[in-house]
């Protein structure tokens, strides 16, 4: 194993999706469902964030995410390669076939790990912009505009 203490932190619920084989894998742990400060301190520990969702079309997580200067993983799918500013995060290939994909996942995982500094730098960068164009008074603004 080239990253012996690596460890992949999956939170959320349908844990009865997840293979008994992944979760009986070392490094890897079923938080399941977990609360907003959890959700916040996970994020102030973690590496990085990677939601490789083939349903979730916008996700505000990716936007929490880079708020507090993690490097993202994204599918190439919908509006979440738009998420990834250049340098800040990476976006993985979608393919047909599911061990084609797993090994996307795992290349853009493994680049993040071997260049986390870079990664790091640019996601803290980016993060006051992001935090400040999504913030609630943004959006109201945004909003009002529509109206």
């Amino acid at each position: 194993m080239k990253y012996p203490n690596a460890k992949l932190i999956i939170a959320g619920p349908d844990k009865n999706k997840i293979s008994k084989k992944t979760l009986n894998m070392n490094g890897i742990d079923f938080i399941g469902d977990v609360s907003v400060d959890k959700i916040g301190q996970l994020m102030t520990t973690a590496t990085c964030f990677v939601m490789p969702s083939r349903f979730e079309a916008y996700g505000l997580v990716f936007i929490e995410a880079m708020a507090n200067g993690m490097p993202i993983i994204a599918r190439d799918k919908y509006e979440m390669p738009y998420f990834v500013s250049e340098g800040s995060g990476l976006v993985m290939r979608t393919e047909k076939n599911e061990s084609l994909e797993i090994d996307n996942l795992l290349k853009c995982m493994t680049e993040l790990l071997e260049n986390r500094n870079q990664y790091l730098e640019k996601a803290q960068e980016v993060a006051p912009n992001i935090a400040k164009e999504y913030s609630w008074a943004a959006v109201a603004k945004s909003y009002n505009k529509c109206n």
